[in-house]
């Protein structure tokens, strides 16, 4: 999904780097801050600071990097952050469904009393 950011392709990797779920990459509160004022800022206008941003869609997969240049993508690789694995997409996809999560606390709770009937013998 394309999420576009009007004030800047710098916001792509920014994001990314905040959000890694690779925590020794993440970005640090100071790091965060020096990012924005050293690259982002710099090469942003008045103009575009002034605009407001929308806010963005719930999901939790918006590729920040749709629709930017290839040039740009590659000198900011390092930034990007990679694609959920397989297994992430598949579960994120099964819990969107309810009944799923009411069926996963219902198999628990019953193994939890199972398991202390058990030890009650």
């Amino acid at each position: 999904m394309e999420f576009d950011i009007s004030y800047g392709n710098m916001l792509a990797p920014f994001f990314d780097k905040m959000l890694t779920r690779d925590i020794p990459r993440r970005f640090t509160a100071q790091q965060s801050l020096d990012f924005l004022e050293n690259v982002v800022y710099p090469g942003t206008s008045q103009e575009q600071l002034d605009l407001g941003v929308e806010k963005p869609p719930s999901e939790p997969c918006i590729d920040r990097w749709a629709g930017l240049d290839t040039n740009f993508v590659k000198e900011w690789a390092e930034y990007r952050e990679p694609p959920f694995p397989l297994t992430t997409r598949m579960l994120r996809f099964i819990g969107e469904y309810p009944w799923v999560l009411h069926t996963i606390a219902f198999i628990r709770k019953n193994m939890y009393q199972f398991q202390l009937a058990l030890r009650n013998l």
